[in-house]
């Protein structure tokens, strides 16, 4: 009987902890997106590689400035 005393009330701030936790996910939006997760699996890892790779090579070229050749 004792045990109750302390059982009961630990398992209350386990669960107001487990609310708190999930409110929290739901304020951080983890449920907003639900069908990418599902879609990744199908895309392939070396095209999206390829379209990243392609994205960084237009952010540098864009970032460099032109380069000043003089003719030989």
């Amino acid at each position: 009987m004792n045990a109750l005393y302390f059982l009961i009330p630990m398992s209350l701030l386990i669960l107001v902890g487990a609310v708190a936790i999930f409110l929290w996910s739901l304020r951080r939006g983890q449920y907003e997106d639900m069908e990418s997760p599902a879609h990744s699996i199908l895309i392939d890892d070396r095209e999206q590689s390829l379209r990243i790779e392609a994205k960084l090579a237009e952010k540098s070229a864009a970032a460099e400035p032109p380069s000043q050749q003089t003719p030989p």
